[in-house]
């Protein structure tokens, strides 16, 4: 009976860990001119910035413009090679963003373990396979940036 009872607690302190953690964004109100609240780090990229930050424990990028309103992605798929920077012995993992729901940002299907403080390389992949931009290496946090 204790053993059922602590793992039944032990699902529910983590599904609230992991809602309490991620925060969430109301992608129903998502729209191009919308200003982007300041959670994540902005990258500046070729035609903007771009701004990367961890939501419901999935990586989420959205295209800015320099007043941090969204605008339309030009990218078709989003390449995200991170490392752990507390879990030092792992190695680096990749994780596909696709376009999320509205198409004005793009998801991973796949979760991240928290802490959410990784090392991370941007990838952004456009419609013309030539074209294809590295965005500097950056560290993100739950709370924020620091290079």
């Amino acid at each position: 009976m204790k053993t059922k009872l602590f793992c039944i607690g032990l699902v529910l302190i983590s599904q609230w860990v992991c809602a309490s953690v991620g925060g969430t964004t109301d992608e129903g109100s998502l729209e191009v001119g919308a200003q982007l609240d300041e959670k994540g780090i902005f990258i500046p990229h070729s035609e903007g910035l771009v701004n990367l930050r961890i939501v419901d424990n999935k990586f989420q990028l959205y295209f800015v413009d320099a007043e941090k309103k969204l605008v339309e992605p030009d990218a078709v798929k989003i390449i995200v090679r991170y490392s752990s920077q507390v879990r030092r012995g792992e190695s680096e993992s990749t994780v596909v963003l696709n376009p999320g729901p509205g198409s004005l940002y793009f998801t991973a299907s796949r979760p991240i373990l928290p802490p959410h403080f990784y090392r991370v390389k941007v990838i952004l992949v456009f419609a013309d396979k030539e074209a294809t931009e590295y965005l500097p290496e950056k560290l993100l946090n739950q709370l924020g940036t620091s290079d």
